[in-house]
């Protein structure tokens, strides 16, 4: 067995032997509490801090527009404006289009009335009682009535070269007075005959075969009132010094501006052929010195006439009278004559010189002939603008079925060759009206186009001296 292994009982038991013979010493232990310390930590609501928001309206700077383009505009300037048979189809397009010049300059207010049949008169009228339209929408036509009377703005002194650029230079200057113009080209014309297919097919034609050319326009409507018992529908317009420039080639003025010339050879010559083609029975006589275009239109759309010379916007016209006819009709270029160039043939917007607010008028004018706006009006019916940059738009080259607008794509290319071949004729509408008696006399009248060329030319440069 272990001896180590009792050792310690050995003395556990000597410690109970001796304890129990010696006074028992007992050791009490108190135990004191402990303090605790308590660190109370108070909590204090934490305030919250709400941001309340308000939503201030400011109003943006404004941002110049950048069709605003005429300065030192007058503030508080009323202003009239009259177009020229464009109410009520067109209604919407110039009221947005006001409005939207207003926005631009707030400091003109317009008042806009449209006239029709009667513009002219109407016109001359207000002139009479000296409260001439701020500004209006003119013909081509009649803008040197009113500016050989001082009555037009001249456009070159008030717009700067950068604005003058905007416009086709031939379509811009192409109504010039005095070598100055004075107005600004808005809407602009394709040339173009309206054909009615029914009747040129009955004297076996088709479209393309309809001429383009002035001098064959004897033969054509000859054979169409032969062989279809319709004559040509053909007029001269307002300004017959232009159709025998166009037409026939005539010069009709010398070199040096100071003389009438349109007596010469080739003037006899192409009031001969009017004269033929009356005596064949080729023409309506009466549409060839008739002013007001749509009577030959109205004529066309009730199927008397082959063809006539318009713009391709008038189809709507001719749709609107006769809708049955529209299948029937085709577009075709016009006839350019032996000059070979097609005569620009804008409507313009005028400003009256003697406006009291001539900025806010010539800010209107502006406004409605920049590049925007004409295309924006060129998109809802089918003129074409007289601005270049507006054939950037892809809208030219869309293609599409209706016959107004078959014209489209080619449009810029057309208007681009129109060329401005008139010289500078003074005393134009006296002119034109001793012209026109001229040529009722020989077309109508029977007498010799020679003598009666030369009787007018004496008169027109009688007015000169």
């Amino acid at each position: 067995m272990n001896k180590i292994s009792f050792a310690p009982a050995l003395v556990v038991a000597s410690s109970l032997v001796l304890s129990a013979c010696q006074p028992q010493v007992v050791e009490k232990i108190v135990e004191k509490p402990v303090e605790k310390v308590v660190e109370k930590i108070v909590e204090k609501p934490v305030e919250k801090v709400v941001e309340k928001v308000v939503e201030k309206v400011v109003a943006p700077t404004a941002v110049p527009n950048p069709d605003r383009v005429i300065n030192d505009v007058e503030k508080g300037a009323t202003i009239t404006f009259w177009t020229f048979f464009l109410s009520p189809t067109f209604d919407g397009y110039i009221k947005k289009t006001i409005d939207e010049f207003q926005k631009a300059y707030p400091e003109v207010t317009v008042k806009w009335e449209d006239h029709q049949g009667k513009f002219l008169d109407e016109y001359r009228a207000e002139i009479a009682a000296g409260k001439q339209p701020d500004v209006a929408n003119l013909s081509g036509d009649w803008i040197a009535e009113f500016a050989e009377k001082g009555l037009l703005m001249d456009m070159d002194a008030a717009l700067t070269p950068a604005l003058k650029e905007l416009y086709f230079p031939d379509i811009y200057g192409s109504r010039n007075v005095g070598g100055k113009s004075y107005g600004l080209p808005w809407y602009q014309s394709v040339g173009v005959n309206l054909v009615s297919t029914d009747i040129i097919s009955k004297a076996g034609f088709t479209p393309d075969k309809v001429p383009t050319d002035f001098n064959a326009y004897p033969e054509f409507c000859k054979a169409v009132r032969e062989k279809a018992g319709t004559p040509c529908g053909l007029a001269l317009g307002n300004n017959i010094l232009r159709a025998m420039a166009y037409q026939g080639d005539v010069k009709v003025m010398s070199d040096d501006g100071k003389t009438y010339t349109f007596d010469n050879a080739e003037g006899v010559k192409w009031l001969q052929t009017y004269a033929d083609m009356v005596k064949s029975g080729s023409v309506v006589k009466e549409l060839l010195t008739e002013a007001n275009d749509r009577v030959g239109l109205d004529q066309f759309a009730q199927g008397k006439i082959p063809f006539w010379a318009s713009g391709p916007q008038l189809v709507r016209v001719v749709r609107e009278a006769n809708p049955g006819r529209y299948g029937y009709i085709a577009l075709v270029p016009g006839a350019a004559g032996k000059s070979g160039k097609y005569p620009p043939s804008p409507m313009f917007i005028n400003v009256a010189k003697g406006t009291k607010f001539p900025k806010a008028s010539l800010a209107l004018a502006q406004w409605f002939t920049n590049p925007r706006n004409q295309l924006e009006f060129a998109k809802i019916v089918p003129i074409y603008p007289a601005t270049p940059k507006s054939y950037d738009d892809p809208f030219f080259a869309e293609k599409t079925t209706f016959i107004e607008n078959s014209v489209r794509p080619i449009a810029k290319n057309i208007i681009s060759n129109q060329k401005n071949i008139m010289p500078d004729t003074p005393k134009a509408k006296e002119v034109n009206d001793l012209l026109k008696t001229a040529f009722e006399q020989a077309v109508l009248g029977g007498k010799d186009p020679a003598a009666v060329l030369k009787d007018a030319a004496t008169k027109a440069n009688a007015l000169l001296k």
